[in-house]
C-alpha cells in the first residue's frame, strides 16, 4: 500500500489488482513519485490489472504527459496484463 496528499493506492488480492485512486492534481515531481510507486506494486505483483480511479482533480501537465508517454506507459506496458482508467465527464 502507498498513500500520500496526491494519491492512495492498494493492492486487491482478490482480483489481482493494483487500485490507484486520485485525491488531488499532482505534478511534476509529485506526480513521478506517485505513479513510479504504482509501476513498484505492480512489478510486485506480476500480471495484474491496474485500475485507475481519476475522477478527483486529475489534470496533466505538458511536462508530466511528455514523462508519462516516455517513461511510465512504456513500463506499465512491460508490468500489466490490462488496465482501466475511469474519470468523470
Amino acid at each position: 500500500m502507498f498513500e500520500s496528499e496526491f494519491a492512495k493506492l492498494d493492492y486487491i488480492a482478490k482480483d489481482n489488482s493494483v487500485f490507484h485512486i486520485w485525491k488531488k492534481e499532482a505534478h511534476f515531481d509529485d506526480y513521478k513519485k506517485t505513479v513510479s510507486a504504482s509501476l513498484e506494486m505492480l512489478r510486485e505483483r506480476k500480471g495484474s490489472l491496474f485500475i485507475v480511479d481519476a475522477r478527483n482533480g486529475f489534470e496533466d501537465v505538458p511536462e508530466d504527459v511528455e514523462w508519462g508517454f516516455q517513461y511510465f506507459l512504456p513500463e506499465l506496458k512491460k508490468q500489466v496484463a490490462r488496465y482501466d482508467v475511469f474519470k468523470r465527464v
